[in-house]
């Protein structure tokens, strides 16, 4: 790991962080963005767009706008159901 044994008092933040890391564009889907994230085992991604950072996405972020979205899916099939 970079930062082991490092003095965090002293240790620049240059140091130890990922020097290119992933990234990904807005217009990636949320189901892209979270294999990408699930599978490298990563917990944030920059989004970029003309190589500017726009946002940082979490996978939390993701799984829980998936979740929301299921949520919204179940609420509908269930009013729909209660009208038939």
């Amino acid at each position: 790991m970079p930062g082991a044994g490092r003095d965090p008092k002293s240790t620049e933040v240059a140091e130890v962080m990922t020097k290119e890391p992933y990234t990904f564009a807005p217009t990636t889907t949320v189901v892209e963005a979270l294999s990408m994230i699930t599978d490298r085992r990563f917990r944030h991604l920059p989004v970029v767009d003309d190589d500017k950072v726009v946002a940082l996405v979490s996978s939390g972020d993701l799984t829980h706008w998936l979740v929301q979205d299921k949520v919204q899916e179940i609420q509908n099939l269930v009013e729909v159901a209660g009208k038939s």
